[in-house]
């Protein structure tokens, strides 16, 4: 069936949303070739094959978690750029997992006692944490389409704060990469930063036990998919929303090589810090490769 591209409705940093002529409850989303680091547009940076890879392995990965029976907004690859995926009212949250704790992450950054170990640890219980998504300025859109302003700088690296208990009526937030303890982790309200009530993001508390549960279930899958490909997963980001489709939460957004981390078996990255570093010939045989050998481990499952 031929989906074709109506009128903007949106979009975000890498990727501009559309319209799709006669169904009202898709959306087309075009992938660019731009990705972005540190929450700062200084560090933005170009690759020509970026939006190709992306989209095909967003693609295979979406396809393997609909198959474990995990609701995906993700319908179908169009073309190297374009996705055809359910309309979802997201909310503004990134839901991470992580398995193993790198040294130069942002957990250990509000960790620095982890550093005394000789290497990152693999913690058996994964740990899950969530994040208030904001855009430029620590701008939020609320649940009754209110703008809410939290005045944090970018270049501190203050944008998208850990929530300290997304459980709480009213959330604790704090700096993502400063210890705990140190004096600007923690982002006080006052006249010019109102304080954010957890029924602002999310209609119901259990909306965040349920996203606590796709991500566990997405990395298990995931975790145990990467290591029959010779790979081993130490982080994962999701974002979710509500499908106008289902009416159910899903995993919206992309999960492609910027929204994990993995190594291979001799230590050596193949996602977001490769491209982060710069690397950009690296960069296109790592995807490129990865590529074929996702096609091939999902043939095999």
């Amino acid at each position: 069936m031929e989906h074709r591209r109506g009128r903007r409705v949106g979009g975000g940093k890498t990727k501009t949303n559309y319209r799709v002529i006669g169904s009202p409850a898709l959306l087309c989303a075009r992938t660019n070739n731009k990705i972005t680091a540190h929450d700062d547009p200084r560090y933005t940076r170009e690759f020509a094959t970026k939006a190709y890879c992306s989209v095909v392995v967003n693609g295979a990965i979406m396809r393997l978690l609909a198959q474990a029976g995990i609701p995906v907004a993700f319908r179908e690859q169009l073309s190297d750029r374009d996705t055809l995926v359910e309309w979802c009212d997201m909310f503004p949250l990134e839901v991470i997992g992580r398995r193993q704790l790198v040294l130069d992450g942002s957990y250990v950054k509000r960790h620095p006692d982890l550093r005394l170990l000789p290497e990152a640890p693999r913690v058996p219980r994964l740990i899950v944490e969530m994040h208030l998504k904001t855009g430029h300025g620590g701008k939020f859109r609320t649940l009754d389409g209110r703008t809410i302003n939290l005045h944090l700088n970018a270049s501190k690296g203050q944008e998208d704060p850990l929530i300290m208990d997304p459980h709480a009526d009213v959330w604790e937030l704090h700096h993502a990469k400063l210890p705990l303890w140190h004096a600007e982790s923690r982002f006080a309200t006052n006249t010019r930063r109102p304080e954010v009530r957890r029924d602002q993001v999310v209609p119901d508390v259990a909306i965040i036990d349920e996203a606590e549960d796709l991500v566990r279930q997405v990395f298990y899958v995931l975790e145990m998919f990467f290591n029959l490909l010779g790979f081993r997963l130490q982080d994962i980001k999701i974002e979710v929303g509500i499908s106008r489709v289902t009416g159910r939460l899903v995993v919206a957004d992309v999960i492609d090589l910027d929204s994990l981390r993995i190594i291979d078996t001799l230590g050596r990255d193949h996602s977001k810090q490769t491209h982060r570093r710069g690397e950009s010939a690296y960069h296109d045989r790592t995807e490129v490769s990865f590529r074929h050998r996702t096609r091939q481990g999902l043939s095999a499952a």
